[in-house]
């Protein structure tokens, strides 16, 4: 994730340390002024991407006059405010900013439907941006979150309530980006440069009890660090009908890292810092009447803490080319390949006071995308790609035997465990994509994608689906604008039946409240379809100095099972006491509830 040009590693809150998933965003949608997603033949300028690039950029401050946003819905209140700085008597400042704050209230929400769970968060975003003259542009952001994820008893707690309440973790996370980009562009308009020094924090606390009441009994804790120093720098060049664009980034890696883990019999405490850097070249044009445009670039990576062969070793070549046909039709080729470095997680693993993971190696990908595409007004197009995505070294469990890629989907921490970087993926399939942009008061962007994505363990003739291998995937969001500041909208998710890997009762009966899962009947059993629709209704009153917009929302408006694993609790009497020795049985759940909300949002 790219903020302005500064690397973001995880823009969720409650992340799961080594990966970038997490349930709800950090990003204010005040500040975005575009997002482009690029799921292949990404720019060479970008490091350790294995799947995907998503570059945000923000809007600058109103450099003329103060304005303010004000946002409450059912799950949060958030404030956003810009305008001028250091304006005095001028028209117009040469400095703006924006700033805002989110509280959470989804621990409210969580009690008023009887869960225990009580997640709440804090978020907050700037940016400060400065024209020092016509060439010479500077940017200060920052983002960062305050996580605190608890839990509350209550007598009134049902069978599926009490399991939930024995099982969670307690998750008290940070998180702290701090980004300067300076943007120079030639007098001459032959080219421009970009410099970007940031910073990156991550403090996770995440610990399990078998008892979270009292919380006593710890049986897991992992206390961590991460941080990154970054500096990037990238020169753009124009000849013609050349672009040349080169460039380096480099970076201070820290972590920190003491784990208790009673049920894996290992306690460690880590502590590394090492030197990462990477150079980058790209060259294109367009050829045959400017019809034709070829890209061409290559990544060299390398670090100071694994055992590496030299920075050849990571070498990233890729090309790209699209060619215009009669009648606003486009075809698009790439070929590509990526490497991301194990995270700190893998890294920073020890056993017996030493680390055994420090020659894991770069996970390696090579992407093949074909598409066409068609423009139909400025407003509207569709594409369809075909992909396919081989995925080489990817870290496997030693003790589960089990890829990496087929964990973290839930609240934990992924890769504090012996690896072998020898397993093997496989993503491929093709996707629909139309996107219809604000044109005669309607908007929408619907996708359809069908795909296989498969992993291996240590046998890498054997391929089996992977946790995310739902086959079918379709998402669309549109509206429509009515007169008289109304405006209706909708969002359908769909997915297909996807596998799970089962609980195993016998060794959970004995590690409970940790359940373990057998990994071996990955992709024999799956879930039913997921299928979900919210609808949206807004109004606006638009008054001389500000305006005000009233919405009601309705999410799972069709009362739609959403599909989950089997949950597990302990076999309990009927006065509520677990019945010794432990067993476990399936705890019925109904989540098929839809879920009104209302809020209103503010402009001033």
């Amino acid at each position: 994730y790219y903020l302005d040009a500064i690397e973001v590693p995880n823009i969720n809150h409650f992340n799961t340390q080594g990966s970038s998933g997490g349930p709800v965003g950090i990003l204010n949608v005040s500040f975005i002024d575009e997002v482009t997603l690029s799921s292949s033949a990404f720019g060479a300028t970008y490091d350790n991407p294995l799947s995907g690039v998503m570059q945000f950029e923000q809007k600058k401050g109103d450099r003329r006059d103060f304005n303010a946003n004000f946002r409450l819905s059912a799950s949060e209140a958030a404030i956003t405010l810009d305008g001028p700085l250091f304006k005095r008597n001028k028209e117009e400042s040469n400095t703006s900013y924006m700033v805002s704050v989110r509280r959470s209230y989804l621990q409210f929400l969580f009690e008023f439907i009887g869960l225990p769970i009580r997640p709440d968060y804090w978020d907050y975003q700037y940016k400060i941006s400065h024209k020092l003259n016509v060439y010479n542009t500077l940017d200060l952001i920052g983002l960062g979150s305050i996580d605190d994820f608890t839990l509350e008893n209550s007598d009134d707690l049902d069978q599926g309530g009490q399991s939930v309440f024995e099982q969670a973790p307690f998750i008290e996370q940070q998180t702290n980006t701090l980004g300067l980009s300076w943007k120079r562009r030639n007098k001459n308009g032959s080219g421009y440069m970009q410099t970007a020094l940031s910073n990156t924090l991550l403090i996770n606390d995440f610990s399990r009890y078998r008892d979270n009441d009292q919380k006593t009994d710890l049986y897991y804790k992992n206390d961590s660090r991460e941080m990154e120093t970054k500096l990037r720098y990238a020169y753009h060049h124009f000849m013609e009908d050349w672009k040349v664009s080169v460039g380096f980034n480099s970076q201070i890696s820290n972590y920190r890292n003491n784990t208790i883990d009673l049920i894996g019999g290992t306690a460690y405490s880590t502590s590394l810092e090492f030197f990462k850097y990477g150079f980058f070249a790209n060259i294109s044009n367009t050829f045959l009447q400017d019809r034709l445009d070829l890209s061409i670039g290559i990544r060299l990576d390398q670090d100071t803490y694994t055992n590496a062969d030299g920075i050849l070793k990571y070498s990233s070549p890729r090309i790209s080319a699209s060619y215009e046909l009669p009648r606003n039709w486009k075809i698009n080729t790439s070929i590509g390949i990526y490497y991301k470095i194990p995270p700190y997680t893998i890294l920073g693993y020890q056993e017996n006071e030493a680390p055994i993971n420090q020659s894991a190696l770069y996970t390696r990908s090579m992407h093949y995308v074909l598409g066409i595409e068609k423009s139909f007004s400025p407003a509207s197009d569709f594409s369809i790609e075909a992909f396919y995505k081989h995925y080489n070294s990817y870290p496997v469990s030693v003790s589960d035997s089990v890829s990496l890629a087929n964990k973290g989907a839930d609240f934990e921490v992924l890769g504090n465990e012996n690896v072998e970087t020898i397993g093997k993926g496989r993503s491929y399939g093709f996707e629909f994509l139309f996107q219809q942009k604000l044109s005669k008061q309607f908007y929408g962007i619907f996708s359809y994608t069908f795909f296989f994505s498969e992993f291996t363990g240590f046998d890498l003739n054997h391929y089996v689906p992977s946790i995310w291998d739902s086959r079918h995937l379709i998402s669309f969001t549109g509206g429509y604008q009515f007169n008289r500041g109304w405006e209706m909208s909708a969002r359908w998710r769909f997915a297909g039946k996807t596998p799970f890997a089962p609980v195993d009762i016998e060794k959970s009966e004995i590690t409970y409240p940790e359940l373990i899962y057998d990994f071996g009947e990955l992709g024999n059993e799956r879930l039913p379809v997921f299928n979900q629709l919210d609808v949206r209704i807004d109004k606006t009153w638009n008054f001389k100095n500000w305006s005000l917009d009233i919405f009601l929302e309705v999410q799972n408006v069709l009362a739609s099972q959403i599909p989950q694993p089997p949950e597990y609790g302990l076999t309990r009497a009927q006065n509520g006491e677990p019945i010794e020795p432990n067993t476990l049985e399936v705890i019925p759940q109904d989540n098929s509830v839809p879920i009104p909300v209302i809020g209103f949002v503010i402009d001033i």
